[in-house]
């Protein structure tokens, strides 16, 4: 858990690349760091049901959201990221990903990161 865990907050301090990746015509860097973070969470997701295994408590709760209600906005904030993708709408995908992504993700690893020790 702590090295899925590590592995997720790298991806969201990259988050601030996509920007970058965007501007200068690496929009496939940027599709394959969101996908490696989607699998990722997805370990994540897995792995937070198996709390006989993780010790970790199955209602967790982070800053006084559930994980399902993290899993709700992060998947609404990946569908807007794909379709601002779609649009080439790059200043979009920039902030969504940096500003709104980024730090709900982060918040989600510090407070499972939290529980973990």
């Amino acid at each position: 858990m702590k090295g899925l865990t590590q592995e997720l907050s790298k991806c969201a301090d990259d988050f601030e690349q996509i920007p970058v990746y965007m501007q200068t015509g690496k929009d496939m860097q940027a599709l394959k760091l969101l996908g490696v973070f989607s699998e990722k969470l997805n370990e994540l997701y897995r792995s937070l049901l198996l709390s006989d295994v993780t010790e970790l408590p199955f209602d967790i709760q982070i800053e006084g959201k559930s994980v399902h209600e993290y899993q709700k906005e992060i998947t609404a904030l990946l569908r807007d990221i794909v379709s601002s993708i779609e649009e080439k709408d790059i200043i979009q995908v920039g902030d969504l990903a940096e500003y709104e992504l980024a730090p709900l993700v982060k918040t989600l690893i510090n407070g499972v990161s939290l529980t973990l020790n």
